[in-house]
């Protein structure tokens, strides 16, 4: 129910499904899955509470793994993965991946980042291009 609201917007909006920090960046009108945590929906109205997985921490590796699976895919994929994050609740998932990166990382995942000799991103606080950088 909560993927039928968003696609029934009339300007193709994904509202009340972002994090804080998370953009999602539509670049196709295409994409057809979004992996969140599901909202209750009773009689056509969201009730404020959630049901299943949450997807945060160790639930996101979980709902990620069961979307591969809906997907007959191998959970193997995630070996060759990327992915990026901002805040240590994502560790889980990074670890999980292939390709971790940090980008803007709160404290406690700069000190794991830096521990893990993971890749990071530092990302500007003007207008202008996003540049790889260590963090020292």
């Amino acid at each position: 129910a909560a993927m039928e609201a968003r696609k029934s917007s009339p300007d193709g909006a994904r509202r009340g499904w972002r994090g804080a920090r998370t953009v999602l960046v539509r670049l196709h009108r295409s994409i057809s899955d979004l992996i969140a945590t599901e909202v209750e929906v009773v009689e056509d109205r969201c009730t404020g509470r959630t049901f299943g997985t949450l997807n945060m921490r160790e639930g996101k590796v979980q709902r990620l793994l069961e979307w591969l699976s809906a997907q007959q895919l191998d959970a193997q994929l995630l070996r060759e993965a990327t992915f990026f994050s901002d805040s240590i609740n994502d560790l889980p998932l990074l670890q999980a991946v292939g390709t971790p990166v940090v980008a803007d990382p709160d404290a406690h995942l700069r000190a794991e980042s830096l521990a893990r000799c993971w890749p990071a991103l530092e990302l500007p606080r003007s207008s202008g291009e996003m540049q790889p950088s260590p963090i020292s």
